[in-house]
């Protein structure tokens, strides 16, 4: 195992004083001591991000980002990033 993904049931709620947020955070720690990547799935509003950005999650995805793609269309991607 080289990673840790984080359900979007998780990450809903981050930023709010939902238990899923603490259990985001517990995974987050346990990615870092463990030297895990960890990615975050569900991200799909700024401040999200920014959120889980703050406490070194480094990867995420999302509508934030972009609708699932095709195959095809992989290559000529290009990511959206939010303002902080």
């Amino acid at each position: 195992m080289d990673a840790i993904k984080i359900d979007r049931s998780f990450v809903k709620e981050i930023g709010t004083e939902n238990p899923n947020t603490e259990i985001a955070k517990t995974l987050l720690a346990l990615s870092h001591s463990l030297t895990l990547d960890a990615t975050a799935e569900g991200i799909a509003a700024p401040q999200q991000y920014w959120d889980l950005r703050s406490q070194d999650c480094l990867k995420s995805q999302g509508y934030l980002f972009s609708a699932p793609l095709s195959v095809g269309e992989v290559a000529a991607f290009s990511p959206r990033y939010p303002a902080q």
